[in-house]
C-alpha cells in the first residue's frame, strides 16, 4: 500500500505528549508553560507528514504521558503500531525518538537566554 504524503490533516494521528513539571527542575511548576508552548514550536515539523503534536503540562499524574489520537478517538497500542507500521516505524523505536526529542527540547530550553532570565 503507498500512502500519499503529507496526509490530510483529518488522517494524521495525534500526539499528545504531557510534560512534567519536575522535568524542568526544582522551579519546573513555574517554566512549565512557557516550555510547553517553546515545545510545540520547536516540534511541530518532526513527522509533520503525517503527525501533529499537542505538548500540554502534565498537572494529573493519573494521566498518561503519552497519548495518540486519530479523528478524536484515543488510539490502543496495538492501533498505534498499525498506524506506523504504514510509516516504516515501530512503537517502542518512536518513543524513544519522542523522549529523546523531549529531552533535547528541556536541554535547549533551560540554554537559551530568553527563557533563563530570572535565574
Amino acid at each position: 500500500m503507498t500512502t500519499q504524503l503529507p496526509l490530510p490533516d483529518e488522517k494524521k494521528i495525534v500526539i499528545l505528549i504531557r510534560v512534567e513539571p519536575g522535568c524542568l527542575g526544582p522551579e519546573g511548576k513555574n517554566h512549565i508553560e512557557p516550555f510547553c508552548i517553546y515545545m510545540q514550536r520547536h516540534v511541530a515539523s518532526v513527522h509533520s507528514d503525517f503527525a501533529i503534536w499537542k505538548i500540554r503540562p502534565r498537572h494529573d499524574k493519573h494521566l498518561p504521558e503519552l497519548e495518540y489520537f486519530l479523528l478524536n478517538k484515543r488510539l490502543t497500542a496495538a492501533r498505534v503500531e498499525k498506524y506506523l507500521h504504514v510509516f516504516n516505524l515501530d512503537l517502542p523505536h518512536f518513543e524513544d525518538e519522542i523522549h529523546e526529542l523531549l529531552e533535547q527540547q528541556i536541554e535547549q530550553f533551560h540554554s537559551s537566554p530568553a527563557n533563563t532570565s530570572g535565574h
